[in-house]
């Protein structure tokens, strides 16, 4: 299950056993649930399986949501509405691969949009989504892309075995080209 919370603040207060320091067991913060999508029955999760960026580098700066598992199921999410709908589902594609994490940012070189890295086992690949439609990648209602594709921007093979990645300051946003 994916879930996007609306979080005042991500930190709750538990209420102790203790009466006299008890805030009488109600939650400093209220979270409730905005949108929420089933996944696979048999799909798992780690950590950094999630992410939210603009993910087609849609001129409106709409915000989607990235999940990939264990399985290598990478979907790709934008909420309209409170409740989940069939067209809240971009893309759905199988790497192939187990996906460790997933990260979004601007690592194409002498580019400003938006790419997804993908973690796998032994490799570190980078996708660029891409919009399509009957109109030049503007078909569909309203304007809208009809569907999205992904197309691999490059990848790295690892020597070893991958846990975990990260991005920082210079790597991710445009600084560590070149």
């Amino acid at each position: 299950m994916v879930a996007l919370r609306a979080d005042t603040q991500a930190a709750h207060a538990t209420a102790s056993p203790d009466p006299s320091t008890s805030a009488g067991g109600m939650s400093l913060f209220q979270a409730r649930e905005f949108w929420s999508a089933a996944t696979g029955t048999e799909e798992e999760f780690g950590g950094g399986c999630l992410a939210v960026a603009n993910l087609d580098n849609d001129s409106g700066g709409h915000l989607k949501i990235a999940t990939g598992s264990f399985s290598g199921m990478l979907r790709l999410y934008f909420p309209r509405e409170r409740d989940f709908k069939l067209e809240d589902l971009m893309l759905e594609q199988d790497m192939g691969r187990p996906i460790l994490q997933l990260l979004c940012g601007k690592y194409l070189p002498d580019s400003e949009r938006i790419a997804i890295a993908l973690l796998h086992p032994r490799a570190l690949a980078v996708y660029q989504v891409v919009a399509g439609g009957a109109s030049g990648g503007k078909g569909g209602d309203g304007g809208v892309p009809s569907y999205f594709t992904l197309t691999k921007m490059y990848e790295h093979p690892l020597e070893r075995p991958s846990c975990n990645m990260v991005a920082g300051a210079r790597f991710g946003f445009g600084f560590g080209f070149g």
